[in-house]
């Protein structure tokens, strides 16, 4: 029995955690995200864009996301985020995960051939809700199941 105390009271503690995380106080301890699809330019839009620069073609901009509220658009080419040139999808990626909610990001954007200098604030990375919420009696269950305990 108090194996089972022991587990209801550590799930009692981790469940508030869990809940807390979604509290909008806490969305700046999440990675950001700016709330756009891109994928990699091939050679001929390459040098279409920006005099063959390298850079990310925007594919799909979230409705209300950091991107959209910054000015970014479908078929924008991104060729640069928080002063770091992207020439890849994963690159783009890999910048933007190590930044926080709601820090303020520099986007270097081309759209066309004009350059345009844009600043976007990250949106927090939402947190998937729970799909599995306990049922004390079926845990108690299963502890007294292992035990031997009826």
């Amino acid at each position: 029995m108090r194996q089972a105390l022991g587990i209801a009271a550590a799930l009692a503690l981790c469940l508030p955690t869990v809940a807390r995380a979604d509290d909008p106080h806490h969305a700046a301890a999440r990675p950001g995200r700016l709330g756009m699809v891109v994928v990699a330019l091939d050679r001929a839009k390459q040098v279409s864009f920006a005099g063959g620069k390298e850079g990310v073609l925007v594919q799909q901009v979230t409705t209300g996301s950091a991107a959209a509220r910054a000015g970014v658009e479908v078929g924008d080419v991104i060729a640069g985020v928080a002063g770091t040139p992207v020439a890849a999808p994963r690159a783009y990626q890999a910048i933007v995960k190590t930044r926080k909610a709601g820090e303020p990001v520099a986007l270097i954007v081309f759209r066309g051939d004009m350059p345009l200098a844009l600043l976007a604030r990250l949106d927090a990375t939402p947190i998937p809700a729970l799909s599995w919420i306990p049922d004390w009696k079926d845990i108690a269950r299963h502890l007294r199941a292992g035990s031997g305990a009826k």
